[in-house]
């Protein structure tokens, strides 16, 4: 097809699914023909990551820059701009990007026990994030440790909230746990329920004893998954506030 310019671009006739910016967009599910596609400018080929990129392209259908898959699939710019912009980097933008919303959603929401169990999840993930990102740059940051693992049993020594946390994360994941420094078992564990007056850390749950989420430990004591879940997100906030980031 002719392009703006008046000089004529086909590609070819062969099918290829064309990826919108996001869902519900004008070809979402549609598949495109690559001899339909008009480019208004000229292009600058270069490798980028796995993809052959087309510099200063636009897809007459979309009006935005295109990439190309080496399989001949179509990519919107803005699609490749907002995975860009999700790449975690530091541990820092996960804390901000994963964690933080949804801490958040599971605030707005707090008897929801998969958000609840969500949200944890995502707490004590920040502990891998954090190893990964400082093992092979400064080991002095997670405390010279030489596993994930290693690195969380010295956060829970730094905050034992952490470390129940971990527990409740843990057992979520593998429904029963056999670690020797444990405080939960099971992931039935850790549900809705109340609290006795007398029962948790002082000032810690809801005043009248109304549901909220409840952590039973083996020894029998209680917990709220929001005063450890608090503890713990203070904790992330100083570590990354000493390591700069």
């Amino acid at each position: 097809m002719p392009s703006a310019s008046g000089e004529n671009h086909t590609l070819g006739t062969q099918k290829s699914k064309h990826e919108t910016s996001g869902l519900g967009g004008p070809l979402s599910g549609r598949f495109a023909r690559r001899s339909d596609i008009r480019f208004v400018s000229g292009s600058n080929q270069k490798q980028t990551g796995n993809f052959s990129r087309l510099e200063g392209l636009k897809c007459a259908v979309l009006d935005e820059p295109v990439y190309f898959g080496l399989g001949g699939s179509l990519r919107s710019n803005t699609k490749w701009d907002r995975h860009r912009k999700r790449n975690m980097t530091t541990p820092r933008d996960f804390l901000e990007n994963i964690v933080k919303p949804s801490y958040e959603a599971w605030l707005s929401d707090p008897l929801e026990e998969w958000k609840a169990k969500a949200a944890a999840s995502n707490v004590d993930t920040m502990a891998e994030r954090t190893f990964v990102y400082w093992v092979g740059r400064d080991k002095t940051q997670i405390a010279g440790a030489r596993s994930a693992r290693e690195y969380r049993a010295y956060l829970r020594n730094l905050c034992p909230d952490f470390g129940l946390v971990w527990d409740v994360h843990d057992g979520h994941k593998h429904f029963k746990l056999d670690r020797s420094n444990r405080e939960i078992t099971c992931a039935t564990q850790t549900g809705v329920g109340r609290m006795n007056y007398g029962e948790g850390e002082y000032g810690e749950g809801d005043y009248g004893g109304a549901d909220q989420m409840i952590i039973e430990l083996d020894d029998g004591s209680k917990r709220t998954l929001a005063g450890a879940m608090q503890a713990a997100m203070s904790m992330w906030e100083a570590q990354l506030d000493s390591m700069a980031l």
